[in-house]
């Protein structure tokens, strides 16, 4: 089973019928394609999840950061819920600051990201107990 917010992952696990699959409701972000809203967190809140996969829009040195409000409440969300926590982002993601806290460095288990990142978040990560993966 799986839930998610996101259209395109929903529509990318549509054919296989061996998955069970959740979608939260709310309004719709097209820049995102993806539900952000409080009816989403809410929904959310009721599941408890083995692993969650987290979209990173931007990592400060205090964690994830989003720029919308609704995105930053939903993201802190599912790392409430979730026993293993893994955020995915491109280096291009890394010293970038957003205006709104979504996750701090204890929120987060796992990064996978496309490059290693830069040095002040390998420490980061070696402080945090952060298992980094780099993946092309």
């Amino acid at each position: 089973c799986f839930i998610t917010n996101s259209l395109d992952i929903l529509a990318e696990c549509s054919d296989n019928d061996s998955i069970r699959k959740i979608m939260l409701g709310g309004e719709f972000n097209p820049f995102n394609r993806a539900i952000y809203s409080a009816e989403a967190i809410r929904q959310l809140s009721r599941y408890q999840v083995d692993k969650a996969f987290i979209g990173v829009p931007a990592f400060s040195e205090h964690g994830l950061c989003c720029e919308q409000e609704l995105e930053a409440e939903f993201k802190h969300e599912m790392t409430r819920q979730a026993a293993y926590r893994i955020c995915v982002c491109e280096y291009s993601k890394f010293n970038q600051r957003l205006a709104f806290h979504g996750a701090g460095w204890d929120d987060i288990d796992c990064v996978i990201t496309d490059q290693p990142p830069p040095a002040n978040f390998i420490e980061l990560f070696t402080r945090h107990d952060i298992d980094l993966r780099v993946v092309a």
